[in-house]
């Protein structure tokens, strides 16, 4: 999990308008998941999702995983597998942004209905 993963977190991390949260996802136990983030220095959150149970809650299969929330906590972009070049990292960047304008048009629109 080096190079990509990094830096499509550095980049939506640094976004302006702070629509992103990103996490890694972890299967692993406590320690495991420790070293693994000390040793690529990940620079964003690692969950771990021990048990099977939870795991088919939120429909994880495998890792890894790219998960970006939006500042609400919701799922703006799930890909499943790994980021193997910069064109899918610029597709997940696009969509992320494109899905969050989304909501937040549908937001606004829901808004002004309501008066």
């Amino acid at each position: 999990m080096g190079g990509l993963p990094k830096q499509l977190a550095t980049q939506l991390q640094a976004d302006s308008a702070k629509r992103f949260d990103v996490y890694g996802v972890s299967f692993s136990s406590p320690d495991s998941t420790a070293e693994f983030v000390r040793t690529h220095a990940l620079p964003f959150q690692v969950l771990r999702i021990p048990d099977r149970k939870t795991r088919q809650l939120f429909r994880v299969k495998a890792t890894p995983i790219t998960v970006v929330t939006d500042h609400e906590g919701v799922i703006a972009l799930v890909h499943p597998s790994v980021i193997a070049s910069q064109s899918q990292m610029d597709s997940i960047l696009h969509y992320a942004v494109v899905a969050s304008i989304g909501r937040t048009a549908a937001a606004a629109e829901s808004k002004g209905a309501k008066r």
